[in-house]
Formats: structure tokens, C-alpha cells, sequence
């Protein structure tokens, strides 16, 4: 049994993203195992868990960090990073997120100097992306595009060498794949939440759900427009956008949420055919929405983003047995046309959207095929399951070769100085 503390930078509590469950789940999953410690930038109170929960600051950081022997953390918990280079401890680094990529969609719809301000902000992110590299002994990510992009950074930075590959020449000793998962308990119906509670949604109408929040490069627009076609021939079919105000409170709504609404309102579809959820949806209140709807959709741009993007929401919809409607682009829509588990579709192409919304509904037959997919595959994305790389490492941690000492590339890397470096980690982390 091993001694792990989990820090999350992200928000905890009834309200909680994909990010913040993920560190859940994964201390839940951990702590069958190991004596199990999860940080958390805000205070939590959970009920009935094997894994004690506290909230950090910079007091109580090296007293977290002197009482565990494996140190788990993302990007922006390891902005305490200057600590753990002191302690030698071994550490696991989350690169479940390439977060950095996110930014550039977002910080290219502003003007020049805004952009060339965040652009010098995404490059700092993508420095201390390589001190994790530098840093850790045990990575993981989401999925295998991810491992692959990873692999090619830890190569140039002298990870990839002959004493990793010795010990496993496929490098998962290293690097290896700890996704999303689903909870292995079935979703149950507890509430009336959207059928016969929205006026304008009733019990024998069509629902369809996007799940989670709408971000930048997120493709909303391509759905409403497909349900702006549909009400000229159908009206029992309408759709939910479940996510609008982000748990943490840092992120505020992106310039996609306010393309969608307004176009929406635009139309004459919104609180008609097109829903918006008023706030975050709380956790444990996410399956009534799930079983009071039909199908799920998600649809993305063709960019960078989505070719390494994990989408937590699938998760869900997978867990509520829910037939998808997606983009093309992303290694889960790959899953879905293999398994047979929805329809897939192109970029912007809100036709084939109407076509496949109509399809799902209209022909039984695939609609049942897809709901017995999605029961047949979604066990091998239990938690349990999911994180058995991470607990393996957990049972017989290690200390893996770097060939470059990180502590000299700290004090390097940055034109302004450590002591900088270390008051920009500590405003980010609010300490």
C-alpha cells in the first residue's frame, strides 16, 4: 500500500467539469489500494469515502508533500512544482489535457495585441508543460493520439533513453493511457427535470441532449440550424444544452455560448426547440437529464483541438446508454462508427446532422442496435478498469531516468529568473 496525494487544481464539489471529476474518481478508485490524500483548491465535504480530502494552501503544501510517497498532479497543481523539486518523491504527471491547444482557439478571435499578450501566456504554459516532462516518473493521458504527441516531446528532452526502454520497450512504464471512465452503478430516475416540467417540452416529444459545456471550439451552431430545418416538418423534436455557467468560477462563458443563444433566440427556436440550461448541472443530478432524453449529440471543428481531445461528455452519454450524434475528427468518434454506437458526421454539415437526428428516430431497428452497443462496450470504461496503469504504478512505484536535471533547467528556461517563475506559479495558484 502506497501513500498518494492527488492534487487537483480544478473545483470540486456538487457542481463539478470533467477535469475535477476525473480526480474524483480516480482518488475513489486509488484509494481500494492505497492510503489516498485528494488537494483541492477549495474546501469539499464528502460523505462515506475510503480517501481523506483537504484543501491547500501555501502553508500546508510541504506538510502534504513530506507525508506521501507519490506525488499525482496536473499542470497547474504542479505550478507547485518548485516544492516537489526539493522532496524526492515520486511523481506521476496528468497530461490529460492539452490545455495549451484550447488556448490558441480561443486567443485567435481577439484582436492582435490581446492575442500577442495570451499567445506569450500560452507559451509560458508550454514550458511548464516540459518541466513536467522533465519532472515526472509515471505520466499518463486520455487517450493513445495523446500518448503519441507526448512521446514525441518526451523524446526531445532526453526521456526516451536507453534505461526507460530497458525496463519496458514499449515505453507504458513511462507513458501510458488512463482515460475517462463510467460509474459502475446504472444511472437511476429520481426527479422530473425537463419532460412535462418545461412547458414547451413534453413527455412524448424527441429530446436531444448536449452534454456539458459549450466551448469555443465546440460546433453548436451546426445543431441548431439541423432543428431549425427539422420544425419546419417535425415538432416533437427539440434540444438541450446542458451546460452554461462553468463550476469554476475563474472560467467564464466562452463567445461559442453567446453564438449559440443568440442565434437561437434569433430563429425564433429559444425555450421552443432550443433549451439552455440555466446553470452547471450538480453531479449527482446529471442522470435525470440523461433518462429523460432520447439522444446525445457533440459536435466539433476540424482543428487541432479535436484530434487529441478527450470529450468527458461521452462518458455519459455512454453510461446512459444514449445513441450519438458526432463530428468526425476525434478518437472517440472512432470508437462510435467501429462499435456501431451512433452516426458520425462531417464538419458543418448541419443536412447530415438533420439526416442522422431523423434516422435515429425513425429507425427503430438502428436505434435499438445502438443502445445494445453502447451496453455491450461501456464496462471496459470502468474507473476500475481505466485507471489499473496508475494503480500498477501506485503498487510498485519507481523512479524513472532523466537525462536532464530539471532543477537546472528551472533556473534556465526563463529569461526573467526563478524567483519570477515562482511568484507567477503562486499568483496562478492564488497562494
Amino acid at each position: 500500500m502506497s501513500k498518494i496525494l492527488i492534487c487537483s487544481s480544478h473545483v470540486i464539489g456538487d457542481k463539478i467539469a470533467g477535469p475535477g471529476l476525473r480526480y474524483l474518481e480516480i482518488a475513489r478508485a486509488l484509494s481500494k489500494n492505497h492510503e489516498v490524500t485528494l488537494a483541492t483548491p477549495n474546501k469539499i465535504l464528502l460523505k462515506n469515502e475510503k480517501f481523506r480530502s483537504i484543501k491547500t494552501n501555501f502553508k500546508n503544501i510541504w506538510e502534504l508533500l513530506a507525508q506521501n510517497e507519490i506525488i499525482m498532479a496536473d499542470l497547474f497543481r504542479i505550478l507547485s512544482l518548485p516544492y516537489l523539486l526539493a522532496f524526492k518523491k515520486k511523481i506521476v504527471v496528468d497530461l490529460f489535457n492539452l490545455s495549451f491547444i484550447e488556448n490558441l482557439e480561443i486567443i485567435s478571435k481577439e484582436n492582435t495585441k490581446i492575442f500577442k499578450n495570451k499567445f506569450q501566456n500560452c507559451h509560458f504554459l508550454i514550458k511548464i508543460f516540459i518541466l513536467h516532462l522533465l519532472i515526472g516518473d509515471f505520466f499518463i493521458c486520455s487517450n493513445e493520439r495523446q500518448r503519441d504527441f507526448w512521446l514525441g516531446m518526451l523524446s526531445t528532452l532526453g526521456r526516451i533513453n536507453i534505461e526507460n526502454y530497458k525496463q519496458d520497450k514499449n515505453l507504458r512504464k513511462l507513458i501510458d493511457v488512463v482515460s475517462f471512465g463510467v460509474p459502475k452503478f446504472p444511472p437511476q430516475h429520481k426527479n422530473k427535470v425537463l419532460k412535462g416540467v418545461h412547458e414547451n417540452i413534453q413527455l412524448n416529444d424527441y429530446l436531444i441532449i448536449w452534454g456539458g459545456g459549450i466551448w469555443d471550439w465546440f460546433d453548436p451552431i451546426s445543431p441548431i440550424l439541423a432543428i431549425n430545418n427539422i420544425v419546419k416538418y417535425r415538432q416533437d423534436i427539440k434540444l438541450f444544452f446542458m451546460g452554461s455557467v462553468h463550476p469554476n468560477p475563474n472560467i467564464p462563458k466562452m463567445e461559442m455560448y453567446f453564438e449559440a443563444l443568440n442565434l437561437s433566440k434569433k430563429l425564433g427556436l429559444f425555450n421552443k426547440y432550443i433549451f439552455f440550461g440555466k446553470d452547471w448541472i450538480p453531479y449527482a443530478e446529471r442522470e435525470n437529464y440523461y433518462l429523460e432524453t432520447d439522444l446525445a449529440i457533440s459536435t466539433h471543428f476540424d482543428i487541432l483541438e479535436s484530434r487529441y481531445a478527450f470529450r468527458t461528455r461521452f462518458m455519459d452519454y455512454l453510461w446512459a446508454d444514449l445513441p450519438i450524434i458526432c463530428t468526425r475528427g476525434d478518437e472517440f468518434s472512432n470508437l462510435v462508427e467501429k462499435e456501431n454506437l451512433g452516426i458520425t458526421v462531417l464538419e458543418k454539415d448541419i443536412k447530415a446532422i438533420e439526416a442522422a437526428i431523423i434516422k435515429l428516430i425513425e429507425d427503430q431497428s438502428l436505434f435499438k442496435h445502438c443502445k445494445e452497443n453502447l451496453k455491450r462496450i461501456k464496462d471496459k470504461f470502468s474507473w476500475d478498469k481505466v485507471v489499473k496503469p496508475l494503480d500498477d504504478f501506485c503498487a510498485s512505484p519507481y523512479k524513472s531516468k532523466k537525462n536532464i536535471n530539471p532543477v537546472e533547467f528551472t533556473l534556465k528556461f526563463s529569461e526573467i529568473g526563478f524567483n519570477v517563475l515562482l511568484n507567477k506559479l503562486r499568483k496562478t495558484l492564488n497562494f
